[in-house]
């Protein structure tokens, strides 16, 4: 067979009759509610920031409608009863109205937010609790005129029916039979407010769901809260950020084990590393434009004294990605943006998307893999390579100057250590050519353009110091002997036990102390002797 008649081409006859819809009818099975209440958490603490979100939406709607009189701050609060074991989050927000409160809390992936700049919109995350709870309640009104309505799931039931082989009914089935409405008074419940309440809270890992630490940590990494008031470039990432239209919505409070604490933003303005704290000392911000021109995000990067990677329980390293001002996915999001990924953990700093064709995905760990989105990675990859490029130079620098400081350390200690030798006349060392060799360095150091203006002023301080002190060496071998005091025979053999205990010690500076502290203990002791001598006479 030739080559031509093996890639004939084949021509297809269509057979079959035109194409019909689907006629039998679509079942939506129950194993699809488990997917939507446990499966797309990975952290179980997630669920405070779906509840969070939601709170921050209708806490936005209320804001930008009309003000009314003696209208309070809205605020989000979050109860934790440990005894109980039931959690309450409620935001002083729009609330549901009455005749859509049912319809609206027993949708699937049916959102009213869809299309709307909202952070909340595919309908699914006010049931995230569901699986980790007995009960899941929500509540609200719109004013005090209205009932408080009050809606629950039953997570027990549910699980019930899911491991039950023989349940057979579809998703619209399940949801009414775990499912129940009523009114309910109203209480010490605010005019207006929504809020879910999780009871009979499961126990999981350190029973985080119930660990007001915990969750207070999370929530001020990942919630649209303000930062904290000592925070000195707070204010004016504030600004930046207003200008762009992100905004923390309300205040967000913690009542848990006996206590109430507002909660903020973790950075400050200084960093406290395993040893050392490093100085916030710069604050930049950047605004990067989209495919077609428009502002696809802006964000902000605080430069400080780059000492190494931020310690995890700082709440702060990182450059995270927030979407409506919430945290989308980990501080480890942008890693792969940097050429050494351990070099994101050493930066602190935010990235606000702000235009909507880039989406958070279902789980909100990372964005769609959209086109916007590719396009943003590559802006922020040039950024991360600025970071890397500053991070490598403080390092190289701060190595430096250990360097140097070890080198002049080392060399301090050598002239001491002759010049004390030569004042007790146990050695005659000459350390001119070593200080010369090791100030040469350091000057060369201070005129390096390779290192910053930090460590070249230090090298220079530090070459300065070596070379007075090196002065004053030589003055100290000058002095009177410190033995004067003594007989010849007496100083002779005070120098050969000294003698000894310099060729055996481990740390010279003690021994130099230790022989100092014994000379002038033996001087005391002579002129004692000597005013009794003097008194008997």
């Amino acid at each position: 067979m030739s080559t031509q008649e093996a890639w004939a081409p084949v021509s297809f006859v269509d057979a079959s009759p035109k194409s019909a819809p689907v006629s039998d009818e679509i079942v939506i099975g129950k194993d699809v509610l488990e997917l939507l209440t446990g499966a797309m958490y990975s952290e179980p603490l997630m669920i405070y920031r779906e509840y969070v979100q939601n709170a921050a939406d209708a806490i936005d709607e209320l804001l930008a409608g009309p003000h009314e009189p003696n209208q309070e701050a809205p605020r989000i609060d979050i109860n934790i009863d440990v005894q109980g074991r039931n959690v309450r989050v409620r935001d002083t927000g729009t609330g549901i109205a009455r005749d859509q409160f049912e319809r609206r809390l027993t949708a699937l992936g049916a959102s009213v937010k869809r299309g709307q700049a909202k952070r909340g919109f595919r309908g699914v995350g006010r049931l995230s609790g569901l699986g980790y709870c007995r009960e899941l309640v929500f509540r609200s009104r719109r004013s005090r005129a209205d009932p408080v309505l009050e809606l629950s799931w039953d997570g027990r039931r549910l699980r019930e029916l899911l491991r039950d082989a023989h349940y057979r009914d579809d998703l619209k089935s399940l949801i009414k039979t775990i499912t129940s409405v009523r009114a309910v008074s109203g209480g010490e419940h605010p005019a207006r407010f929504f809020e879910v309440e999780m009871r009979g809270v499961v126990r999981i890992k350190n029973d985080a769901l119930l660990n007001g630490e915990a969750i207070g940590s999370y929530l001020s990494e990942v919630a649209p809260i303000a930062f904290k008031s000592d925070f000195s470039y707070g204010a004016e990432v504030d600004r930046f950020l207003a200008q762009h239209g992100v905004r923390a919505p309300g205040s967000l409070h913690l009542h848990a084990g006996g206590g109430t604490r507002e909660l903020f933003r973790p950075h400050s303005d200084e960093i406290q590393m395993s040893k050392l704290a490093s100085h916030a000392n710069e604050l930049q911000q950047f605004v990067l434009d989209g495919l077609d021109e428009e502002v696809a995000a802006v964000g902000w990067v605080l430069h400080h004294d780059y000492l190494g990677s931020i310690p995890r329980e700082t709440g702060a390293e990182g450059i995270r990605v927030r979407c409506g001002n919430i945290q989308i996915g980990s501080a480890r999001l942008l890693d792969e943006l940097f050429a050494e990924t351990r070099f994101n953990s050493w930066c602190i700093g935010e990235i606000h998307v702000l235009t909507p064709k880039i989406v958070p995905n279902g789980r909100r760990d990372n964005f769609e893999a959209t086109a916007a989105w590719q396009d943003l990675q590559g802006k922020l990859a040039a950024i991360a390579a600025q970071l890397t490029k500053r991070c490598r130079s403080r390092s190289v620098a701060r190595n430096r100057l250990n360097d140097l400081r070890r080198d002049y350390q080392a060399t301090m200690d050598l002239v001491d250590f002759v010049a004390f030798q030569s004042r007790y006349g146990i050695c005659q060392h000459d350390t001119t050519s070593v200080v010369a060799k090791t100030v040469a360095n350091f000057l060369k150091a201070a005129s390096s353009a390779h290192v910053g203006e930090g460590v070249r002023q230090e090298a220079a301080a530090l070459a300065a110091k070596l070379e007075s002190r090196e002065r004053r060496g030589l003055e100290a071998r000058a002095r009177k002997d410190p033995l004067d005091f003594l007989s010849p025979q007496k100083r002779t053999a005070y120098r050969e036990v000294f003698a000894h205990m310099i060729r055996v010690a481990k740390k010279p500076r003690d021994c130099i102390q230790l022989i100092d502290t014994i000379v002038d203990s033996a001087r005391k002791d002579g002129r004692k002797r000597t005013r009794s001598r003097s008194v008997s006479r």
